[in-house]
Order: structure tokens, then sequence, then C-alpha cells
């Protein structure tokens, strides 16, 4: 039997203070009950704060929201699958992507990590009729919610490419592991069964120029720890566009995140570089 766990004193404040009921039972399981509507999480989500809560019981469309998997809300004028993690991320994520670049009507855009599709959604009115997001996420399971999403939505302007993109095109192993998933090295071990796989990865050179596309407005990258072989790549397209990318993945390898080589990358392409320092390090990039 599981030792019976107890929420922290700050954990126990924040809750009441927002009138949040909470109960822990024998599985260490955490129910939180707000205004008929009852959230189930465990002691690794409530890490994440009360604010991430406040959001689901804003924004559920269930009266029971089960956290230990994915669940379903509405996001804007979508209805959406996704999981805790997203929730937590994307209003600050989509804002913070687009600090610099306004998206307008007729852009063509890439969203390199997609995962559930929630970025490419929030975007996906702004670009309109006329333009087009390429959604790419390879890992399968993302890439089926993502799928749902842009379908139970009837949406037309997403196009989701199930590969990763890398510094050559091929097959890498690939880590499956929800938003933490990545391409990884021969030598990476785990012991989460049937987390290994194979992926296929194209260049974004390649991908450009075989779509024939004549110009990409805005790119956001957030590929764990793959943004140095993405950028890495940029040199060997002809275009100059303006991009944001998340470089506070730690790559093992070099012993840091990626900001730093990310940023040499950038330089080395011809583009001007912005990093914002803050609880998400994004790098802004533009000609």
């Amino acid at each position: 039997m599981n030792k019976k766990l107890s929420l922290s004193f700050w954990n126990k404040l924040l809750l009441t203070i927002n009138g949040i009921d909470y109960r822990v039972d024998q599985d260490n399981y955490i129910y939180l009950t707000k205004n008929n509507k009852t959230i189930k999480t465990d002691f690794k989500k409530i890490r994440l704060g009360t604010r991430v809560f406040k959001e689901i019981f804003k924004h559920s469309i269930n009266n029971y929201i089960d956290t230990t998997t994915n669940f379903i809300i509405n996001f804007g004028e979508y209805v959406v699958k996704t999981d805790i993690k997203m929730v937590y991320d994307i209003n600050h994520s989509i804002d913070t992507y687009n600090k610099h670049y306004k998206i307008k009507e007729g852009d063509v855009v890439i969203d390199i990590g997609g995962y559930h599709g929630l970025y490419s959604l929030a975007i996906s009115r702004k670009v309109g009729k006329t333009g087009r997001i390429y959604c790419f996420e390879p890992n399968p399971d993302s890439f089926k919610i993502l799928k749902e999403n842009i379908q139970e939505n009837n949406i037309r302007n997403i196009i989701p490419i199930n590969k990763a993109l890398y510094n050559r095109s091929g097959q890498y192993r690939f880590f499956k592991k929800k938003a933490g998933s990545r391409i990884v090295a021969r030598s990476f071990r785990t012991n989460t069964k049937n987390s290994l796989i194979t992926v296929q990865a194209i260049t974004l050179s390649e991908f450009i120029k075989s779509n024939h596309l004549p110009r990409i407005n805005f790119i956001k990258m957030d590929a764990e720890g793959s943004e140095i072989e993405i950028t890495q790549d940029l040199k060997n397209i002809n275009q100059k566009t303006k991009l944001a990318i998340a470089t506070y993945h730690y790559r093992k390898d070099i012993g840091s995140d990626t900001r730093k080589v990310v940023e040499k990358n950038l330089g080395e392409a011809g583009y001007k570089i912005k990093t914002k320092i803050g609880e998400h390090k994004i790098t802004y990039a533009w000609e």
C-alpha cells in the first residue's frame, strides 16, 4: 500500500485562497473541486501551481477532468484534446513567440514541434484562407491528436506533417515522452517500455524546395534540443524569414542549453539575434 502523502502548506493555502476544495485518496491522487467541477491530478502535476488548474476549471467542457491523461478543453473558438503541460504553457507561449512578429492574413508559417497543434490553431484564423501553416510533429501519438484537433475543428489551412526536421534527411532514433519527445543519440538508454522508435527526418531547406514555397513569413521552433541541428540548415535557404526559437532545452552533449549554439548558427546564416531570458529562453531572429 502506498504511503499516504499530504499537500504542502503553500499548496493548501493557494488552493483555499482560490476557492478550490481538495482531498487526497488512498492512492495519492488529488481531487480538486470548484463550482461543481472536479479535477483529478497527482503530486507531480500539483507542482505546476494553482494557475494551471484555474485555467482547466475555466476552459473544461466536462465536469470531471482527469489530468493524468489527455482531456478535452475549450481553446478560444476551438474544442481540443491536450494535456496539462500544454494548458500550462500555451497562452504564455503564444504571446512570447509572436512578441516581435504579428501573424497576418496570407502568411506562410512553419510550426516546428507542433505537438497537439495548439499554437497552429491559435494562429489559424490570423493567417486566414489565403495563408498556410505547416505543422511538424514526429511523435506518432502526438501526431494522431494533432490531426484529430485539426479535423474536429474543420481547419483547412493547417497541414500536419508526421516528420522531424534535422540537419540531414534520414531515419533517427526517437524517444517518445509526450511534450518532451526528441531525437536521441545511439547511446541513449531508457527503461520506459516501447518509448524508443525510429522517425523520418528531412531538412528545412529540402522541404521548402520540394514544396516550391516562394516565401516563409515566420517560423516557430520548439524541438526539444534539435534547434541546434535545424538552424545549421538555415544557411542553405536562400530566403530570410522571422524566427522565434525555444532555446532553453538542456543538451548533455554540450553541457548547457541550446542558446549559444543556436545564436551562432543564426549569425552564420546572416540573421540578427535577440534572446529573451526568463522562465523560458526564446531567441528571435530577423534579417
